[in-house]
């Protein structure tokens, strides 16, 4: 039992963290006993971590945060990370998280039956069914408002006059060319979203409204990258190009499936309905993070670290490294034609491929000297890191680890303590 003075004793009960709003979204499928269970352990395991750190006692919506993604478990996969390396938008082999909205909204829909949304059929009349018989003709309907609904959507957040969503830029990439051929010119905007960078203090990526310049155009922009959404290859631009994409064969197996469209409405509606949707984007919430910031959790974790039996020294620096590792490209093709590979669209030789260059800004890191000594401990050190319950991904520079807070949420500091413990 905590002394009354004790931070310990701010620490919320049971009752009290069970019926949290945070925690609330996820409780419905637990349990009521089950439930109490794990938030009597839950409580009771942080309680033992403060009093080794002598750390501040959280507030109780942080508390809650983290007892919510204690109920949804671990999974099975060993798929989650912490991504540590600095780049946000572009981390190689690593999918970016989506805004809360996006995740209730896929949640709702995969745990019930739900109409996918008939987006390769054409619209505003809706006469074709595409092989649907006759009783599936008013499902199909459904549908296809559904899909003219993200039309819409997509239409008044980026001022493209129609758009389709692919499953992945590349299915995007391959119906372009099989529908239109070298009929118009093609822009990949790749990261674009529908915030200009310079907003952030950054620079190098303008939003999507600017790259829709020219009536023979069609621009393609990736899901997750600026505009924080899912995976999928959002293609952009007039109606009646836009349509020729939805009537072609190959539409419904190119196209991006209901889970991916629900994301990407819910993560729209959030810039539409939202006064700051930057506070709401997970991507955007990293990206808009102040160098100040930055710098005192830097400052704060390093000495905790340094106290790991792995790490010799820990100390907190500053410096440029890159941000994004999908730049956009200037030009534009002149067409739509695809090299014999159909790795990218191509135009007078040059490239248009996704990974044009890498935009840095300034950060702070984390450098790591490991206790182990010789020319590849720090690298050692690396791949204990990606090893662990948690991986973490981070690099080397100087023979050192650096851990980049510019792609780390402050909920995983601990964590990321931790990590660095059990490396």
């Amino acid at each position: 039992m905590p002394k009354p003075n004790s931070p310990l004793s701010k620490l919320p009960s049971i009752h009290e963290l069970i019926r949290h709003p945070q925690v609330q979204t996820v409780v419905n499928r637990i349990n009521h006993s089950t439930l109490a269970e794990r938030a009597a352990q839950f409580l009771e395991e942080l309680q033992s971590y403060l009093r080794r750190r002598a750390e501040q006692t959280p507030n109780i919506q942080q508390i809650a945060e983290r007892f919510a993604r204690h109920l949804l478990g671990h999974g099975d996969t060993g798929a989650l990370v912490m991504n540590a390396t600095g780049v946000v938008i572009g981390a190689e082999f690593v999918v970016p998280p989506l805004a809360e909205a996006a995740v209730q909204e896929i949640v709702r829909l995969a745990s019930e039956y739900h109409l996918a949304p008939s987006q390769y059929q054409v619209w505003p009349n809706g006469a074709e069914q595409n092989g649907i018989g006759q009783n599936g003709a008013g499902s199909a309907q459904v549908g296809m408002e559904w899909a003219k609904q993200l039309d819409q959507l997509l239409q008044e957040c980026t001022g493209a006059e129609s758009a389709w969503v692919a499953s992945s830029t590349a299915s995007a990439q391959l119906l372009i060319q099989m529908a239109l051929g070298d009929t118009c010119e093609v822009l990949l905007a790749g990261p674009a979203g529908l915030v200009d960078s310079a907003t952030l203090g950054l620079a190098g990526i303008a939003p999507i409204s600017t790259r829709l310049a020219g009536e023979n155009r069609i621009v393609l922009v990736e899901g997750t990258g600026m505009l924080g959404g899912p995976a999928c290859g959002i293609i952009l631009g007039q109606r009646k190009r836009v349509d020729k994409l939805r009537h072609h064969a190959a539409a419904p197996m190119l196209a991006a499936n209901s889970l991916t469209c629900a994301a990407l409405r819910a993560t729209l509606n959030l810039y539409r309905t939202e006064q700051l949707p930057v506070h709401q984007i997970p991507i955007l919430q990293l990206l808009s993070a102040p160098l100040d910031n930055l710098r005192q959790r830097a400052e704060r974790l390093a000495p905790l670290m340094q106290e790991c039996a792995a790490v010799a020294e820990a100390e907190s620096v500053e410096g440029d490294s890159p941000w994004c590792q999908m730049g956009p490209e200037d030009e534009p093709a002149s067409g739509a034609s695809l090299p014999a590979s159909g790795a990218s669209l191509s135009a007078s030789g040059a490239s248009l491929s996704a990974s044009v260059s890498s935009l840095s800004a300034p950060t702070c890191s984390i450098a790591l000297r490991p206790a182990a000594e010789g020319p590849e401990a720090a690298r050692c050190l690396l791949r204990s890191l990606r090893s662990g319950q948690r991986p973490v991904l981070a690099r080397l520079a100087n023979e050192r680890v650096m851990l980049d807070m510019r792609s780390v949420f402050p909920r995983w500091d601990q964590a990321l303590v931790a990590a660095v413990e059990q490396a």
